[in-house]
């Protein structure tokens, strides 16, 4: 994602009136609500600026939109949604160089609580509103939860030393930053590359194959967040790269979902099978299909043609992708809901014009991807073009001419080099 795609993406998630909508077609609309999706594009000011003053002029002004969110959060008495900002700040202004971490709730001062002295651990508990270690808020984290999203060891092993525990998993969802229940707190730092306060964790015993945090295992955080020092750090600690979540999907495929080529590599150079094709499903299914990505995959002997079951490896997405047909026909329609509906023998192809990665549908075309394959529900791919503002190249592409797509997805992966003669 570009700079100030990034820039723009933060200030409208930092505002009073946080959701946001992507204009797809005059008959596609996305409403986008939370904050997962700054952090999926990545930080504001780690992303390349032509000119340096002006990612030092952008620190002091997300500085202060990152203090008035707080302020509106409090404000509004959403403690949970307040928590997790708090604990985020780090990573919004991650490559600025901006101010300490703002707290806006006034410190305990020098005389502590009752005759016991503030130490670190009391001071954070302050700061959240948290009376013990092991208590919870009503979105099911605890103490602990909330220090791995921020990634300060020395907040974590204060936390530990008052005896909480590396084991724990979250009790509820937290949409705000896209974990699932039964996440645990070794997955949240790794999500958020905060690989020293892993490591303390794992010193702490926190188990890396824990069986609690199966929804999103610590693996699939780390390959999703384009962690590749994060793979090795599980790795080491004994957990197997090729771990599946409670869809079935593997943190190779998920990997590929996010569009992370590092963390690909380094799951590819652990030696262990890894299916290519349902990699590339997955990253259609998702946002993670660059032309660069099925160039990756392709030479990873991905087939460009090949459906996936939606019962594969797991009943559970089955069951999902039922429902969401189900909720597709008969109430409310989304961007899920559609895509799961369509996903029965679709081919990367056709998910890909579904969710808009034109660069990568070209990059499918020029490697071979067929055009008159249909899915369970009959469509093909340039069914999925109806109702969208397609580019000119896959129009072409439709009507017989790959050739533009072939440039496109030159283009795309960098290697293009025009002749003139």
């Amino acid at each position: 994602m570009s700079r100030w795609c990034r820039v723009e993406r933060a200030f409208r998630e930092l505002s009073e009136k946080e959701s946001w909508i992507i204009v797809k077609s005059s008959a596609n609309i996305e409403l986008v609500h939370g904050v997962e999706a700054s952090v999926g594009g990545g930080p504001p000011g780690e992303g390349q600026f032509t000119r340096a003053q002006d990612r030092d002029k952008l620190a002091p002004v997300l500085a202060q939109a990152l203090r008035r969110k707080l302020y509106f959060l409090l404000r509004d008495q959403d403690f949970v949604s307040y928590r997790v900002l708090l604990n985020l700040q780090a990573v919004y202004l991650k490559g600025l160089r901006a101010e300490p971490c703002f707290e806006p709730v006034p410190d305990l001062g020098p005389e502590g609580i009752g005759n016991l002295e503030p130490n670190t651990a009391m001071k954070f508990l302050y700061q959240h509103g948290f009376a013990r270690v092991r208590e919870r808020d009503r979105a099911g984290w605890s103490p602990l939860h909330y220090a791995a999203l921020r990634g300060d060891s020395s907040v974590i092993k204060a936390l530990l030393m008052e005896r909480a525990d590396p084991n724990s998993t979250t009790k509820g969802d937290q949409p705000r930053v896209g974990m699932p229940p039964w996440t645990s707190a070794v997955a949240i730092c790794l999500f958020y590359h905060h690989n020293d306060a892993a490591r303390l964790l794992i010193s702490a015993k926190a188990n890396v194959n824990h069986t609690g945090d199966y929804v999103r295992p610590a693996m699939t955080c780390a390959a999703d967040a384009n962690n590749p020092e994060g793979i090795r750090i599980l790795c080491e600690a004994g957990c197997r790269p090729d771990v599946r979540n409670l869809f079935g999907i593997s943190a190779f495929e998920s990997a590929s979902a996010c569009g992370s080529l590092a963390a690909i590599e380094e799951l590819v150079g652990r030696g262990y099978k890894m299916d290519a094709s349902d990699a590339l499903y997955c990253a259609m299914l998702h946002r993670g299909g660059s032309a660069e990505l099925v160039e990756r995959l392709v030479a990873l002997r991905a087939d460009v043609n090949r459906s996936r079951s939606v019962w594969k490896h797991s009943t559970a997405f089955g069951v999902l992708a039922l429902l969401k047909s189900f909720q597709h026909r008969y109430s409310k329609v989304s961007a899920a809901t559609r895509t799961l509906h369509h996903a029965p023998k679709a081919t990367p192809l056709m998910l890909a014009i579904n969710s808009s990665q034109y660069a990568g549908a070209a990059a499918l075309i020029a490697a071979g991807a067929k055009l008159d394959m249909r899915n369970l529900r009959g469509w093909t791919a340039a069914d999925f073009a109806k109702g969208q503002s397609v580019p000119d190249f896959l129009l072409q592409a439709f009507e017989g001419s790959p050739e533009e797509c072939e440039r496109v997805a030159e283009v795309a992966r960098g290697d293009y080099v025009e002749e003139v003669f």
